[in-house]
């Protein structure tokens, strides 16, 4: 039961640092999809230790959407929301 909850804990860190970057590199300029994924795997790439880091990206690009913190047309760029957080 512990190993679940430190796992747990483990990739909800994860999360929030993917969260962050993207939303750090979206304060900056406007980017597409394929860019964020490519600039986290660079960044981050040792730190996503999953079977499908770009999978693992593009979820965290989904919930930051979902949550208001980023937009896309066309590509992503930050919203208030999502600035409210950098």
């Amino acid at each position: 039961m512990k190993a679940n909850h430190l796992l747990i804990m483990a990739i909800n860190k994860l999360t929030e640092k993917i969260q962050l970057h993207i939303l750090k590199m979206l304060s900056k300029q406007f980017m597409y999809p394929e860019e964020i994924i490519e600039n986290c795997i660079s960044d981050l790439g040792d730190e996503i230790k999953t079977n499908n880091p770009k999978l693992t990206i593009k979820n965290q690009l989904k919930e930051l959407s979902d949550n208001k913190m980023i937009a896309y047309y066309h590509g992503y760029k930050i919203t208030p929301k999502g600035k409210s957080k950098v």
